[in-house]
């Protein structure tokens, strides 16, 4: 869980609670930017388990776990990493089920207690519907596995003979393709990387796949609303660039990374591409944003 990674302080405010055992159980983090990112159990031994999976579940993270003490107004947590310093947050309790954590970290946010994974999802589509979740989880078969490949992986694999690029610089990355049965939703994965890591990755839409906005609406399914949209072009070259914010889970050995997918489709060439990045297509927003402008004067 991000900010958990050095463990922290914490400042108590139980509205009257004489006990700790408020606090056993496994509670899931939503961060303060709009995501869970995983969850952390209080057991009665005085240790806690920090889990990076999506429903709590899974191997602990051993670092990311540890020691915890509550008296009075402090609850005091420690790692088990011995780098780790504490941090110090404030907490209220709004309930036998919820509490928050206030403070210049990343374990800041709201923690709601769920004991299996059918909770987790539950709570996943409550903090949807109520607009809390903001940034959701890109689903493991959309890409979080070959976002990590190394560079060693990646070379055994064929250049790529007709990458889409979308910048000049990008001729001078490594880009290299995976061809993909036929039938599915993807002719093939083109990754780009410089000397030290995956830049982006590009998943060609099979044309089947596409469908008018078929494949657009199923991402909308998955990821929610879109965070921008826009059009540019004319005839059969018009095109519809839709993004949406997201994150992987433990990616390059961060708990949590933030990406970026980007979705181009040329409706009358029945075409689409999709890229992920770690922001090196999403800051090219300002440059599709300025297409679409000229494009409507």
């Amino acid at each position: 869980m991000r900010g958990l990674v050095t463990g922290l302080f914490a400042v108590a405010i139980l509205s009257g609670c004489s006990s700790n055992n408020w606090i056993h159980g496994k509670w899931a983090q939503l961060a303060e930017d709009g995501k869970i990112t995983g969850c952390i159990e209080f057991k009665g031994d005085g240790s806690y388990v920090t889990y990076l999976e999506r429903g709590c579940e899974g191997q602990p993270e051993e670092l990311l776990s540890g020691k915890w003490q509550l008296k009075k107004t402090q609850l005091a947590m420690k790692t088990n990493n011995p780098l780790s310093p504490p941090q110090a947050l404030a907490v209220m309790q709004r309930g036998p089920t919820e509490f928050v954590l206030t403070g210049g970290s990343g374990a800041a946010g709201e923690y709601y207690k769920v004991d299996n994974p059918i909770q987790v999802s539950a709570l996943e589509q409550r903090l949807v519907g109520e607009g809390k979740i903001k940034i959701r989880e890109l689903p493991p078969e959309m890409g979080c596995t070959p976002f990590g490949k190394s560079l060693d992986e990646l070379k055994k694999l064929p250049k790529d003979p007709q990458p889409r690029l979308l910048r000049n610089a990008d001729k001078a990355l490594l880009l290299v393709a995976e061809q993909l049965p036929p039938g599915g939703e993807h002719n093939k994965i083109t990754y780009a990387a410089d000397n030290d890591r995956v830049v982006w990755i590009a998943w060609e839409i099979s044309e089947a796949a596409m469908g008018g906005d078929a494949y657009r609406t199923r991402l909308e399914t998955k990821l929610g609303k879109p965070a921008k949209s826009v059009a540019i072009g004319e005839g059969e070259q018009a095109q519809q660039i839709t993004g949406w914010k997201t994150f992987c889970r433990n990616v390059r050995g961060q708990p949590t990374a933030d990406v970026d997918l980007t979705l181009f489709a040329t409706p009358a060439q029945k075409k689409g591409t999709l890229y992920m990045s770690d922001g090196t297509v999403g800051k090219l927003w300002a440059t599709f944003e300025a297409l679409a402008k000229e494009a409507g004067k």
